[in-house]
């Protein structure tokens, strides 16, 4: 008996400190009223009866009637419980929901990025680069007719620009010997 009123006083305490657990709170309530206010104060008597060696005082139909009225009380915190849970697993599996349709949104936004940043290494250094490199196997076999076309404002502009000046240079020392 001490056990269940001490367990039933702490969930009390606890849906005190959550005011969306009113239901809760409610069927706690009626299962106080029904236990600690009816039924233990029945079984009391009953006890002190029977250690004085009476005639328990209650009858069978009252006695069965309390002990209904604790077994629906504790079936009704078991209800409300079971959908409280059910509420709180449904508010998780949304949130989950929701960090997963989040994380997925970021993760495409960096693929997209990445994306981006692959075309832009492709257009920027790789393909210039490619340039050069067909210029040199050009160069190589001897061919300086065509021109090195690569150009911009940064370190593979003045690549190929030396690339260039080096084809002329290369062009004129053929056309002198």
């Amino acid at each position: 008996q001490a056990m269940i009123a001490r367990n039933l006083l702490r969930l009390l305490a606890l849906s005190e400190e959550r005011p969306e657990l009113e239901e809760v709170r409610g069927a706690l309530s009626r299962l106080e009223e029904d236990y600690l206010d009816r039924f233990a104060k029945l079984i009391a008597e009953v006890r002190r009866a029977s250690q004085r060696g009476e005639g328990y005082q209650t009858s069978a139909d009252v006695w069965y009637q309390e002990a209904t009225a604790v077994i629906d009380s504790i079936l009704g915190v078991s209800e409300v419980l079971d959908l409280q849970i059910s509420k709180e697993g449904a508010t998780i599996e949304r949130r989950a929901l929701r960090s997963t349709l989040s994380l997925g949104l970021v993760l495409i936004g960096i693929l997209v990025v990445v994306t981006f940043a692959g075309v832009f290494v492709s257009r920027r250094i790789l393909q210039p680069l490619a340039e050069l490199g067909n210029s040199a196997d050009l160069f190589a076999s001897g061919n300086l007719d065509r021109p090195v076309t690569v150009s911009g404002p940064d370190e593979i502009g003045d690549l190929g620009r030396a690339f260039e000046a080096m084809r002329r240079a290369l062009g004129a020392h053929q056309t002198e010997q």
